[in-house]
């Protein structure tokens, strides 16, 4: 298992993560990175198959409704949603060290 995940320091000043939070707040961008943390132990590759929206919702710990969340993530570019699976953008590039993991 995975014990840790980076996070850039540009991340602070990121335009999606600028927009992510006029879209959903600052509980939406620690809803994000709670989400990366669950990933990096459930979902190492950053394939989130067989998860819907509430799972997501779930693995974040959003408590509001799950679409407005999954909505502003896929919105923003942080989730994106291939052949009826979600997936985390670019997340090999940035958490490349997590795809091996057990």
């Amino acid at each position: 298992m995975e014990k840790d995940i980076r996070l850039l320091v540009s991340f602070k000043g990121h335009r999606k993560r600028i927009k992510l939070q006029k879209r959903v707040g600052v509980e939406g961008v620690l809803s994000l990175i709670d989400l990366w943390l669950t990933a990096a132990e459930d979902a190492p590759d950053g394939k989130l198959s067989g998860w819907d929206e509430e799972d997501i919702a779930i693995a974040g710990g959003w408590g509001a409704e799950p679409g407005k969340f999954v909505d502003a993530l896929v919105g923003c570019g942080f989730l994106e949603k291939t052949d009826g699976c979600f997936c985390l953008h670019d997340w090999e590039d940035h958490q490349g060290w997590t795809i091996g993991s057990k």
